[in-house]
């Protein structure tokens, strides 16, 4: 009978429709049992990159943290550096003042010299002369104390 036949070949098409609905869902079963594994992979692999990450920036900033100890210390060392450029520019700029205030009264003292060393010979010229003089008078004091003996 038809209804039988149709009844049977339903049954039958139910059961293939249950088969491609079975083997549809272990196809959709294992498709996302594979996504699952990818995704799964995926997440270790970006923790493992988030934790690589983090320590590069805990290193960072411990380096980042030294590097701004030291800037620090450097920045006072060149504002001593500073300082002791400045009080040796001042020392140097007495030093030169010093000096030429000494050549100063250094040409000063051998003008003076210069003069008393003129005058001293001047003097000396003038004392030669008079020791001359005195000497030509004593030689005519002794010639006219000879005369005088002898009258």
């Amino acid at each position: 009978s038809e209804a039988g036949r149709l009844s049977e070949e339903n049954g039958v098409l139910r059961q293939k429709i249950a088969a491609l609905k079975d083997e549809d869902l272990k196809e959709v079963q294992e498709e996302l049992k594979q996504t699952m594994e990818h995704l799964k992979k995926g997440k270790t692999e970006a923790q493992t990159t988030a934790e690589a990450f983090q320590r590069r920036i805990s290193e960072l900033r411990s380096q980042s943290r030294q590097l701004e100890d030291q800037n620090g210390m450097l920045s006072e060392k060149n504002s001593q550096n500073l300082s002791d450029v400045e009080n040796l520019q001042q020392q140097l700029s007495d030093l030169l003042e010093e000096s030429q205030r000494k050549e100063a009264f250094t040409a000063h003292e051998k003008n003076k010299l210069a003069a008393c060393v003129c005058a001293l010979e001047s003097e000396l010229t003038k004392a030669l002369q008079d020791s001359a003089q005195l000497q030509q008078a004593v030689s005519q004091n002794a010639l006219q104390l000879c005369e005088l003996r002898d009258k």
